[in-house]
């Protein structure tokens, strides 16, 4: 049954009476929805007709990298799906890992715009492909023969494209190249809330949510953010009304060396706009409400007022739709093969063999099962236990992401708002002042006001100041001069202003704790643990499994030294680490993140939330560097340091480098040498587990890159997703 525009206004109408006691419903008028239309308006994405077999080579282009010069850069590069199709930079990555010139676009509802690019230059979304492939500062191939020729030798592609285009002499044309991709990306729609509420779903905004919509209608937005993908349909100057507060990208007039283009720029679509910052052609905001600021006062000449600009975000966060992973994913066809699976057990039976290491566990995933398992060495202290497949490791720092997602159910319900003060839900955090000097002589320290409060976003993207000692020479020297608890200790500089590593997410796990009023490991283990199926990961050890607990190792200058297992395991629950775990049960883990929240079946998150998890949430800062203050427990760390960003509980490779996981892959590790990475791209988890310190030793950190040279070097043989 259809339901049109004007029955949403009646129902609306009705839902007002819903009951003594009820707050009446905030009433949208038939006139100001006159002006959008549901996602399934567009014909294009109501009527998809591209052949399956299309769509399914489409998904395979979409992931090659080797149709780029150098073989390293992929239309999901600059696009990554499972992030609402957008790098989180202020420009999109480019090739050898320069920046293009302008933030990149969703490539999620895009068709039925009036043209592509934010300055147009491309009418439809082939020809925005084929650019893209031909660009030098993108994926620099030199021609369209260049690109035939590559595929043409690929036996997959061969058979891929005379499925797609069955009848053509030679399917392989840089003509059916676009046409592919753009068949698939025809298919990444995000219908949301939004939608049913046009449908005839009255209940599908809240009355906040409407209060919003009936400001953005005030403000007079609509005039250019209108129809089915919320704009998109038109060009406007920037800074119709007062002077845009930045004239160095003069817009389409560099494309059409038109003066009257000056400029001018496509009108972006708002769909998924609160997931996709930051914001505007040139990346430069990273706040949505500074962008509705913004947009308000340059084009409409209107000071928004704090209020209304909070309701504005408030609606449009309800154009955000689920992202549909089943369709970005496609079948599960990441492959390891037998070759592949032999040179990984070469290479850790040899580090054990050449005393490099004396232990290790290893587990290769894709999104749905493991395709690698190896265990090599030893267990024990005395090295007379050979390493069990299913042995328990104390994996500390890597308990942090597990953390993070406990605090995001949190989130999910409203309890916790990420952009708060921490102090709201601990109080100890408020006024936390930041340490400028240390006296060690005097036994004294001094300290200073922060500029601004410390909130949750900034202790789970490590961007709160607060460090650790053997990471900081300021921290070590503090503790030598006070005794106070770490807990209490002054940050290392203003919130959000650099990032730093520390026990933030012990705060978080904190936090979990005051708000859910549950103990930390309660919550994680109904919550996080066991939906996953980790059913041998816990803060506790029991005398059952103590005998499956790997022994810790010291590199000395002899060499390892085993050190024994205690003869009673004394639990840290602490958000930050403590947790034990297998290498198996971390794999679930990593295959929840790989399919947007939930595995075989069960949910933990949502996909929005995976997608902020998963993202860069540094603005522009970087990860740092973190020195060896205490050498015995720590070289210099970590890997990416001076380029990587940082989401909620991950490491974000955000640059190419040869034999190494596909940028915007997320990874941590543990003081005891135990790390993960998930390769987004590739569809692809790793699990290395190790017990030797100190953090980051020379040879454990060689095992760590042989591991990705096997799985990573030979381009034309990498480990990928089939479409």
């Amino acid at each position: 049954m259809t339901i049109h525009r004007a029955s949403v206004f009646t129902l609306l109408l009705a839902a007002g009476a819903c009951g003594p006691g009820s707050p009446p419903e905030v009433a949208v008028t038939p006139e100001a929805l006159g002006a959008f239309g549901p996602l399934a308006s567009i014909p294009e994405f109501a009527d998809n007709t591209a052949p399956h077999e299309r769509v399914a080579l489409g998904r395979m282009l979409y992931h090659e990298k080797r149709i780029s010069a150098g073989g390293k850069v992929s239309c999901y590069s600059c696009h990554p799906l499972h992030v609402y199709g957008t790098s989180h930079r202020r420009t999109g990555p480019g090739r050898g890992g320069g920046r293009v010139g302008r933030d990149e676009p969703s490539v999620f509802n895009a068709t039925g715009q009036v043209a592509e690019f934010w300055d147009g230059r491309a009418p439809d979304l082939e020809s925005a492909v084929l650019i893209s492939i031909l660009n030098p500062i993108e994926m620099d191939m030199p021609d369209a023969t260049s690109v035939v020729k590559v595929l043409s030798q690929l036996p997959e592609y061969v058979r891929a494209f005379a499925a797609a285009f069955p009848g053509e002499a030679r399917p392989i044309t840089i003509d059916n190249v676009g046409h592919a991709i753009a068949a698939f990306e025809r298919g990444l729609v995000t219908p949301s809330r939004w939608d049913a509420f046009l449908q005839g779903d009255a209940r599908a905004l809240t009355n906040p949510e409407r209060r919003g919509f009936n400001d953005f209608v005030a403000a007079g937005c609509p005039q250019c953010h209108g129809g089915a993908l919320v704009g998109g349909a038109s060009y406007q100057r920037a800074g119709q009304v007062e002077t845009w507060y930045d004239t160095s990208d003069r817009g389409r007039a560099a494309t059409t060396h038109d003066e009257t283009d000056d400029m001018v720029f496509k009108v972006p679509p708002l769909r998924d706009v609160a997931e996709t910052g930051p914001y505007f052609h040139d990346g430069s905001i990273p706040r949505l409400q500074d962008a509705i600021s913004l947009m308000g006062w340059h084009q409409l000449g209107s000071k928004l007022t704090r209020d209304q600009i909070e309701r504005i975000t408030t609606w449009l966060r309800t154009l955000s739709g689920p992202l549909p992973y089943d369709y970005i994913n496609g079948p599960d066809r990441t492959v390891l093969d037998a070759s592949r699976r032999g040179r990984l057990d070469s290479a850790l039976r040899e580090a054990v063999e050449a005393g490099k290491v004396p232990g290790v566990v290893a587990v290769v995933t894709t999104r749905d099962s493991i395709v690698y398992r190896g265990a090599f060495g030893v267990m024990d202290a005395s090295g007379q236990q050979p390493m069990r497949p299913d042995a328990i490791f104390e994996i500390a720092s890597m308990t942090k992401p597990i953390t993070s997602v406990g605090l995001m159910k949190l989130v999910e319900t409203g309890a916790v708002d990420l952009d708060a003060p921490a102090s709201d839900y601990l109080p100890e955090l408020r006024n936390r002042e930041v340490l400028v000097t240390v006296d060690i002589e005097a036994s004294t320290f001094s300290t200073r006001p922060a500029d601004r409060p410390i909130t949750v976003r900034d202790l789970l993207r490590q961007t709160s100041g607060i460090g650790y000692s053997f990471a900081s020479r300021e921290l070590l020297e503090l503790s030598e001069v006070t005794d106070l608890p770490d807990r209490a200790w002054p940050i290392l500089h203003d919130p959000g202003t650099r990032w730093t590593y520390g026990m933030g997410p012990a705060f978080v796990g904190w936090i979990v704790e005051e708000v859910s009023g549950r103990s930390l490991s309660d919550f994680l283990e109904s919550e996080v643990l066991r939906p996953l199926g980790m059913d041998h990961t816990s803060f506790g050890l029991t005398p059952y499994d103590s005998t499956r607990l790997v022994a810790t190792y010291r590199r000395t200058s002899a060499g390892l030294e085993g050190l024994p297992r205690p003869a009673q395991y004394h639990p840290m629950i602490r958000g930050d680490g403590g947790l034990l775990s297998t290498g198996e049960d971390y794999a679930h883990f990593i295959q929840m993140i790989l399919n947007g929240g939930q595995r075989r079946g069960v949910r933990v998150l949502s996909e929005q939330s995976i997608s902020r998890m998963t993202r860069d949430q540094l603005n522009g800062l970087v990860v740092v560097e973190q020195p060896a203050a205490r050498p015995d427990w720590s070289r210099p760390f970590p890997l990416g340091a001076g380029r990587d960003g940082f989401g909620l509980g991950f490491e974000i490779q955000m640059g190419f480098e040869e034999d190494r996981p596909s940028p915007g892959s997320l990874s941590w590790a543990g003081n005891k040498n135990t790390f993960f990475w998930i390769d987004v791209e590739d569809q692809l988890g790793v699990v290395l587990l190790l017990q030797v310190v100190p953090f980051y030793d020379e040879s454990v950190i060689h095992l760590l890159t042989e591991v990705q040279d096997v799985l990573y070097g030979d381009t034309d043989e990498r480990v990928r997703l089939g479409g």
